[in-house]
Formats: C-alpha cells, sequence, structure tokens
C-alpha cells in the first residue's frame, strides 16, 4: 500500500486560486465553467472528469453546463449552483434530494465535481444511499486514499488515474463482508475475469442473459451476498444487477485488472469453503420518503399512546385528576333554596295574619 500523492504545492491556497485549477484540468476533458464548482475545496489528489462515455446508457446525457445526467429529467442541466450558495440544506427533500440521488447513479470518473460534492454531503447527511446500495467511500479522506492498491496509475503531476479510482470503488463498494474471509478471492476472480477481454460478455451469453438487457438496473454497487460456493459466473450475475455495461470490462475495468493482477508475486488460493460463515443480508436502507412517512407515524402513535396515558405536556402538580375531588377554591358555589319552600312560607305568614285580625273583631 501506498500513501496518497502529496499536494501540489507546500502553501494554503485561496479559493479562487483552487476554482480556476480546478477549471483548466476539467476543461481539457469536459466543459465546466467556474460557477458551476462548489465553493468548498476538494483536494486535488484525483485526476478531473474523464471524457464523456455514457453514449450508450439511455437517458445519459452530458449537459452545456458539464453535468452528466442519466435520467429524463433536468435535475442536472439547470444551474445546481443554490446547492452550495444555500446556508441552509435538506438533502432529504426537493431539488437537493434528487440531485443528490441521480448523481449516485452516475460512475465516479463520469461525475462532475459538483455531483461529487452532492453525493459526499448528501451521504453525510445520512440521506445516502438507499435501498441495497452500498455507501459510497469518502475519496476527500486521507486513510481511504492510503487503501488504494499500488496498481493504480498516477500521472506527471502526482494525481490518481480518475478511472482506475472508478474500477476500485466499484470492487470495493461490491465486495463481500470481511467476516466470510473470501473478500481476496472475490478481488482474484474480478479481474481475472476483466483483464480478459471479453469474457464478462461471454459468461453472460452462457448464462442465457442479454448483455445490453441491464438497461433496467441503474449503476448501484451493492455487497456481493452468496452463500456456500461461488464462482466467476456468479460474480458476473452480481456486476450485472449492479448496472455494469458491456462496454466498461472491456475499456477501464480492463486496464485496472490487468494491472492489478500483473501486481500480484503468487496467485491467490480459493479459500476452504467448509470454513467460510453463511452471509448476512444486507440491510435494506429506506428512501427519504419512506422516512419521512415513518417518522409521521412514529409521531402519531408517540400521541397516541400519550392520550392514553393522559400526558399532554401538563405539570403533576395541576394535573386534573378525576378520583380526587376538587380543590376548595374550585369547589361549586352552595345550591340556593328552592322556590317550593319560599311559597309555602308567603301563604303561611298570609293565613296567619288573617287568623289574627278576624281574633281582634270577636267580642271578648
Amino acid at each position: 500500500m501506498r500513501a496518497p500523492p502529496a499536494p501540489q504545492t507546500q502553501f494554503t491556497r485561496d479559493v479562487s486560486e483552487w476554482q480556476t485549477t480546478l477549471s483548466r484540468r476539467a476543461a481539457l476533458n469536459r466543459p465546466c465553467h467556474p460557477s458551476q464548482i462548489p465553493d468548498e475545496p476538494q483536494s486535488d489528489w484525483i485526476g478531473p472528469p474523464s471524457t464523456f462515455r455514457l453514449k450508450d446508457w439511455k437517458g445519459a446525457r452530458l449537459n452545456p453546463n458539464g453535468h452528466v445526467s442519466v435520467r429524463e429529467t433536468n435535475n442536472w442541466s439547470q444551474d445546481p449552483s443554490k446547492l452550495w450558495k444555500s446556508t441552509v440544506r435538506f438533502w432529504d427533500s426537493g431539488k437537493p434530494y434528487q440531485r443528490a440521488k441521480e448523481a449516485s447513479c452516475i460512475p465516479y470518473d463520469q461525475q462532475s465535481l459538483a455531483q461529487r460534492w452532492a453525493i459526499r454531503m448528501a451521504t453525510k447527511d445520512r440521506v445516502l444511499p438507499e435501498g441495497r446500495q452500498t455507501r459510497e467511500p469518502d475519496i476527500e479522506d486521507e486513510t481511504v486514499l492510503a487503501r488504494a492498491p499500488n496498481n493504480i496509475r498516477v500521472d506527471s503531476q502526482g494525481r490518481l488515474n480518475v478511472q482506475d479510482i472508478t474500477v476500485w470503488l466499484f470492487l470495493l463498494m461490491t465486495q463481500p463482508k470481511a467476516r466470510e474471509g473470501t473478500v481476496n478471492w472475490f478481488w482474484y476472480l474480478a479481474c481475472m475475469m476483466f483483464s480478459r477481454r471479453g469474457q464478462y460478455t461471454q459468461v453472460l451469453k452462457d448464462l442465457q442473459m442479454d448483455p445490453q438487457g441491464n438497461e433496467g438496473f441503474s449503476y448501484s454497487p451493492k455487497c456481493f451476498v452468496h452463500a456456500g460456493h461461488w464462482s466467476t459466473n456468479d460474480l458476473a450475475c452480481h456486476f450485472y444487477r449492479c448496472g455494469l455495461r458491456p462496454k466498461d470490462p472491456n475499456t477501464l475495468f480492463h486496464d485496472f485488472g490487468s494491472s492489478w493482477i500483473g501486481k500480484l508475486d503468487l496467485p491467490i488460493n480459493e479459500p476452504d469453503w467448509s470454513k467460510v460463515p453463511t452471509p448476512r443480508e444486507v440491510e435494506v436502507r429506506p428512501n427519504a420518503n419512506q422516512r419521512k412517512k415513518w417518522k409521521v407515524k412514529k409521531q402519531r402513535d408517540r400521541l397516541a399512546q400519550g392520550f392514553v396515558a393522559g400526558e399532554w405536556g401538563v405539570p403533576n402538580s395541576t394535573a386534573i385528576r378525576y378520583n380526587e375531588p376538587p380543590p376548595l377554591s374550585e369547589a361549586p358555589p352552595a345550591p340556593t333554596a328552592s322556590p317550593a319552600p319560599l311559597v309555602v312560607a308567603t301563604w303561611y305568614h298570609m293565613l296567619w295574619a288573617v287568623a289574627h285580625s278576624l281574633t281582634d273583631k270577636l267580642p271578648s
């Protein structure tokens, strides 16, 4: 393993100089206006986006602003500079979510600098990945680049070849879990298959799978899960479902696989399949809409439980308890006398007065 290449300069460059340098590099292969580059600095250890090569992808196109689109939408054809100019961003809704999700379905070497940045920010906010897609490693992290294999090419300016990085990320995101102990065998079989031009396509044909028929599968690297013994055929099927088109194995994947095999001193031994543990199922992560629905449902359930329990945020000292008498200050006033006794008393006094007057008129 080798350490990542050192920066070209030993001093800190300001943002304007950094943007000018990146825009010049991007202009060599793809048009990119400086206004389409995020203000947040990115490392220049990796080469700029490579020439657009997704012409055979359905719906893929290179927009005039230098961003790639792989869907029939205008997410990246419009100016996305509001993403980095806004002080508050919510990556789980609206345009930010749509742009980050679409960018995650584009190979790394085809992503613009803004698309790389959007994926990294949405991943940090735990919006990406979705479904069974593997989390993309943060290339800006030096510890991640330090794990890169030594067959990755470096140009005269000390930058890593962006196409080699693309293949490395794809294999890194599609490899099995380390607990299974088959990672080295996975890399060996994959690079052996890619080092032979046309083998990937031939394997798919032998399995009666249309090499051009995976247009329905978006470019989405997923962890390889297979119980028991597996071979090159199983890897080809897995790569097919991850959206690997037949053209790439004959070009950038072939170059990477050939150089990786050439760096091996000894062939890698096949693992003892009887000792390989049963793989665990990959966690299916919900998308942004599902997370919102679950959050609303959770809030409703909490409110419902609070209603049943009588918890409405009222302090215990003032909470009303219906099994206790109310305080004296809040006791209802004593009931007034009913009108019936008053009427009886009035007639009694009238009769008494009449009887008294009659008694006075009697002779003595």
